[in-house]
């Protein structure tokens, strides 16, 4: 199991314009590295996903192709946004500024909360569980 979660917690996944390349990039890095997908959530500033293949590296390849194309576009949207995004995100808790940080004098965009999470299932009985606890999240 899969846990990645946006930097400082913001909601920026119910933003229809940064949920669309969510979905359209990890299907993408789906294909490309052969991951099978069992089950998956995405919360507004999370998500949980079950994958599996039969090579353990194309999963490290799926998730950092993943986040890396995410994060370079949604920078694109967020900053060529209009005051109309940015104001749809902030009534949803999303502040897009927040999303840049000043490190050394130089502004420095985070997408991602440090690296993803990974969980390895175990077993049946563990498999289950995580698909369970993907489908009982809000």
């Amino acid at each position: 199991m899969v846990t990645g979660a946006v930097h400082l917690w913001q909601p920026i996944l119910l933003c229809p314009e940064i949920l669309n390349i969510f979905y359209l990039d990890f299907n993408r890095e789906l294909l490309k590295w052969r991951v099978e997908i069992f089950g998956y959530v995405v919360m507004p500033e999370h998500f949980h996903s079950l994958l599996y293949s039969e090579m353990g590296e194309n999963i490290r390849n799926f998730i950092h192709g993943f986040r890396r194309s995410v994060s370079g576009r949604a920078k694109k949207i967020i900053q060529s946004a209009n005051t109309d995004f940015q104001k749809y995100c902030l009534a949803r808790g999303a502040d897009t500024a927040l999303f840049f940080e000043r490190t050394a004098g130089k502004s420095e965009f985070r997408f991602w909360k440090e690296k993803p999470r990974a969980f390895a299932i175990k077993n049946e009985e563990d498999f289950y569980r995580k698909l369970n606890y993907i489908h009982n999240n809000p």
